[in-house]
Order: structure tokens, then sequence, then C-alpha cells
């Protein structure tokens, strides 16, 4: 479904902006988001909140109690299935996290400069062996309407931080980082990245913003991630299956084998 061009960029960038959207959903989700982002800001539904109580984003899309099954749908198209596993060379892929991005809307909001996962005080070839371990997922924002929020510093998702960049990263989190290049996207595009890009958000309350969030990951990954797990517990319940489309049964089956390895750590911790 990608051009050599395009996985050439997700490897070496370690990000790339596909354009276009399962259009028949485009409309639906759109509402669908609004349903839930209102009922997340009316404190019904598990929310992503600022240290002030505002919100800025929705967890568990696929949890059968929202009762929003566009979200299955859309996490079952190429686009997300077929694009993700073109860029990771694998169609053994397992669910993983599925959320949503939106605006606060009392004041601005901003996440600090991270890796998803490892020690940020790694270095040398500790961090490299850790960044070659974690080549096996990829995560996404799909932007319902404009936005330009995600900030990455390309290529530090395979080598080690400089001096200038952990300079930033320990010590001034929030200021601007060398390198760093903002993610513009049109209504409708979508950001693929690698999670250990030098990454950050920033939520501007005077912006609309309704961008889809997920993750898929490969089965090949020797890396289990714990909160991959732990956010959407709710699959494990008999007859998710049934609330879900097909083509997602695969991913899912996967992802109960890799939520046995948890359900064993907790037993015989």
């Amino acid at each position: 479904m990608l051009n050599a061009a395009q996985l050439d960029q997700f490897h070496e960038l370690g990000f790339v902006v596909i354009d276009g959207f399962a259009s028949e959903l485009f409309d639906p989700l759109r509402k669908a988001t609004d349903r839930v982002i209102k009922r997340t800001r009316a404190g019904t539904w598990a929310a992503r909140k600022c240290p002030n109580g505002d919100v800025w984003g929705v967890s568990g899309l696929l949890d059968p109690k929202l009762e929003e099954p566009i979200f299955a749908m859309y996490m079952a198209t190429p686009h997300v299935i077929d694009v993700s596993a073109d860029l990771l060379g694998d169609r053994n892929l397992r669910l993983s996290l599925t959320n949503l991005l939106c605006n606060p809307q009392v004041s601005d909001y901003a996440i600090a400069w991270h890796r998803d996962s490892g020690n940020p005080r790694d270095s040398g070839e500790k961090e490299l062996r850790h960044l070659n371990q974690m080549q096996y997922g990829v995560q996404w924002n799909g932007a319902l309407y404009e936005e330009s929020c995600l900030r990455v510093v390309p290529k530090t998702h395979r080598r080690n931080l400089n001096a200038a960049e952990r300079d930033v990263l320990h010590n001034r989190p929030m200021d601007p980082m060398p390198g760093e290049l903002i993610v513009k996207l049109r209504a409708g595009e979508t950001v693929y990245y690698n999670a250990n890009l030098l990454h950050r958000g920033v939520y501007p309350c005077g912006t609309r913003r309704e961008t889809l969030h997920a993750n898929l990951v490969s089965m090949k990954s020797p890396v289990p991630f714990k909160l991959h797990y732990e956010a959407v517990k709710f699959m494990e319940v008999p007859g998710f299956k049934n609330t879900i489309p097909a083509a997602l049964h695969p991913l899912l089956d996967n992802w109960l084998l890799f939520a046995k390895q948890f359900q064993f750590d907790e037993v015989i911790a």
C-alpha cells in the first residue's frame, strides 16, 4: 500500500505522513468523536487530564461500553492494518492502545519531551540496545481537523541523543529542542511514527483538535510494554471479539497471547 519512498522515510526519519483516510468513515468518525469528547468532558468516560482537571485525551475507544463501533471499523481498515504492516514489515500484528486526542478548553497544555519507553538517563550502548529492541511498533495521529500539535526530532529513534538534546530533555523539557520539526497535518492526514522518536505534544485550547491516536505492534517485539496491557484490559472480557470486525480478530488473538504474559507475571510476582 505504501511506496518505497514512504517506507524509507519512516525507517530513516522515524515518521511519515500519509494522505487520505477511510473516506466513507470520515464524517461518521467526526460525529462520534464529538459525542465522545462531550461525554468525557462531562465526566462520564475515562479521560486523560491536565493538572487543572481539563481534558486532553480519551481512552479505550474500542471498549464496548462506549457504544461507538465506528472506532473498531476504522481500526479494521487498510489505512490502519495494511499501512502498519507495511511500515513494520510484518502482517502478524497485535492490538494495543486506541485513544483520542483533543484540545483542552480552559488553558493551553503541553507534554514534555520524551521517548515512550526506556530510561531517559541511559546513554551509550545501553541506550542503543534498548532502541534496537523497540523497532517493532508503530503509533499514529490521524487528524480529523487540521492540526500542528506534534513535535519530533527526526532520526532519534535509532541513535543516541547528543549533549544539546540531553540538556533540554533533562533540564528544560518544555523548551524548544534543537532540530525539532513541527508536524503539520491537514484534515484527513495521518502521521505514523516510531514511539521511540524524541517527541512531545502541544495542545492549544483555542484550536479545535480531534485526532485518533492508536498503536499496533508486531509479534516480533521481544519487549513487552505493560501499558499496552493495562490500558486495554477490557479486551479480555468474554464476548469482546463479537464487538469488533473480523479483520481485527487475528490482532485480538495475538493481544490475548500477549496478555497471558502479564497474567503469568502477576501470579509469580
